[in-house]
């Protein structure tokens, strides 16, 4: 969740938009930090390095890549076994399924000069390089610098405008509003909310109570569901807190988040955050509350009207475990689950947040959909999960102007994620 579940994907493939585009696989897996998984945009992968002598083959790795891109189900035998002892039949399927979710349809594939192809999609383009081994089977194959097809600042804004639900819409140049469309109502933001983590963190830390290189330790009561990868650590692990936050923010990390909750203290993030969403949940308690397993606490904490009874009924919420993770997607499949109880922001709030933290260096190592080369710099931002998407960019132009662009949309049912995605790329693309 907040990265949406119908997007989930295996810890070593992490990909997807709202926490920053990036697709790899491949046996010797070289993580990018997510971006995430929204998060990096690079994923690497190769048991053997891409030759660059042509092999004998009885099938061409043109047709072999169009092969994966157009199947409805891939098959063990088009793959070589020294890739499959790395990655799965079925995650390369959730890779291919992530890019149809972001991109659209599959269209063609063109060759280039330099053996990699274009691969085109309904809403944007991938490079795609691939390598088979002497029997034609695929032993490399990497996914990478993928682009949306841009649209037109004013068919951007119309679509946002457009779309079902509820939309929020803020572009500031250099702290001024440029572009404004419920601009300070109250949405739903997912991950989004560890902005204002990051910002009362980084007001601890210039106040010496806290240091980026102190070490903290992972608590079993920190962990969390996915997104992430620290809740598959062991109690007792110890990270830096510069660490944990790159993890928060990269990959959206949910432990992460957890951890650094505990740590700054909900007391110092309270005065960043909306009334309503004090004291603020961690995700842990989040999950909690929305398992139907725990109907009853739920009704209770909606129903409390002040920080102070929302607080006692989370005192009951932390003596609840987790709810397991394939009942709770299985809800999430359907729609919304418990929409009410989520982390509720402006568009302008996230974008002051984002303007207290974006020089960080957490901040840049995902930069979600905005085309590095057309900046100077990026930090980003992103959450969802069902009914709720949130992508929120600051990045420099190379004239100097500084935007932050944010955008909301809530809606009773699952969102095409990548629609939106494609949406809000245009849009921030249109200022560079």
């Amino acid at each position: 969740m907040f990265e949406n579940s119908k997007t989930k994907r295996p810890a070593q493939i992490l990909a997807g938009v709202a926490v920053g585009l990036q697709l790899l696989i491949g046996p010797a897996l070289v993580l990018a930090a997510p971006g995430q998984l929204s998060g990096a945009r690079q994923l690497v992968a190769a048991s053997t390095p891409m030759a660059t002598s042509t092999p004998v083959v009885t099938i061409t790795p043109e047709a072999a890549l169009v092969r994966v891109l157009a199947a409805s189900r891939l098959r063990a035998g088009w793959f070589a076994p020294a890739f499959l002892t790395q990655v799965s039949v079925a995650q390369v399927q959730q890779v291919i399924a992530a890019l149809k979710t972001q991109l659209g349809l599959y269209r063609k594939t063109t060759a280039g000069q330099d053996g990699s192809y274009l691969v085109s999609f309904a809403r944007g383009t991938v490079q795609a390089h691939i390598h088979l081994d002497d029997q034609g089977r695929i032993d490399g194959l990497l996914f990478t610098n993928v682009h949306f097809t841009y649209l037109s600042r004013s068919a951007a804004l119309a679509g946002l405008k457009n779309l079902p639900g509820h939309v929020s819409v803020l572009v500031l140049a250099n702290g001024s509003p440029h572009v404004a469309v419920n601009a300070d109502v109250s949405l739903a933001v997912g991950s989004t909310f560890k902005l204002a983590v990051m910002a009362a963190l980084k007001q601890r830390i210039a106040a010496h109570q806290l240091s980026w290189q102190q070490q903290i330790a992972l608590k079993a009561s920190d962990k969390s569901l996915p997104s992430g990868i620290l809740q598959t650590k062991p109690a007792g692990s110890r990270y830096t807190i510069s660490e944990v936050a790159r993890y928060m923010i990269s990959i959206s990390d949910n432990t992460a988040a957890n951890m650094l909750i505990r740590v700054v203290g909900r007391s110092a993030i309270a005065p960043l955050i909306p009334r309503r969403d004090r004291p603020l949940l961690t995700t842990r308690e989040l999950f909690i509350l929305k398992a139907p397993a725990n109907h009853d606490l739920a009704v209770r904490f909606i129903a409390a009207s002040t920080p102070s009874r929302r607080l006692a009924v989370l005192n009951a919420v932390d003596r609840r475990p987790l709810p397991s993770p394939r009942v709770l997607n299985r809800l999430l499949e359907r729609g919304p689950v418990v929409p009410q109880i989520e982390y509720f922001f402006t568009g302008r709030q996230l974008c002051g947040l984002m303007g207290q933290v974006s020089e960080l260096p957490q901040m840049s190592v995902n930069s979600g959909v905005a085309a590095r080369p057309d900046w100077t710099h990026v930090a980003y931002k992103g959450g969802s999960e069902a009914g709720v998407i949130n992508l929120t960019t600051m990045a420099t132009s190379l004239s100097g102007r500084t935007y932050c662009v944010s955008a909301t949309w809530n809606n009773a049912t699952n969102l095409d994620e990548g629609h939106f995605e494609q949406i809000y790329s245009s849009l921030l693309h249109s200022f560079h």
